[in-house]
């Protein structure tokens, strides 16, 4: 089994497959989702298994969607990912407050539009 620490190097160093995104996010660790939510962002794949992926998370209902990283729950952040890709149905269907958490990732200087 790849450790942790190899597939945050991997990310952070954009040595990845499509594949890897997608076993990277059933990993039950929050810095490797939220860089591979960063990861997707920025390559965009068109790979529907990874989208869908993604839209499990976002939609609250996944068992990793209510864990986070500091400021942010994975489920918004899997949501900034999806308006990163162009997809804004999570978004526009969010309360003004989850709105905002959202716009606190999407807005950061260093988050891939």
């Amino acid at each position: 089994m790849e450790s942790w620490i190899k597939m945050d190097r991997n990310l952070r160093e954009k040595s990845y497959t499509n594949s890897d995104l997608l076993r990277y996010l059933n990993q039950e660790n929050e810095g490797v989702l939220y860089n591979t939510f960063v990861a997707i962002a920025e390559s965009k794949p068109e790979d529907m298994g990874i989208i869908e992926r993604v839209k499990q998370i976002a939609s609250g209902t996944d068992k990793l969607s209510q864990r986070g990283v500091p400021g942010a729950s994975l489920r918004m952040v899997a949501i900034a990912t999806l308006k990163s890709l162009g997809m804004n149905d999570f978004y526009e269907n969010l309360t003004d407050d989850e709105k905002l958490d959202v716009k606190g990732i999407y807005y950061q200087e260093s988050w891939p539009k």
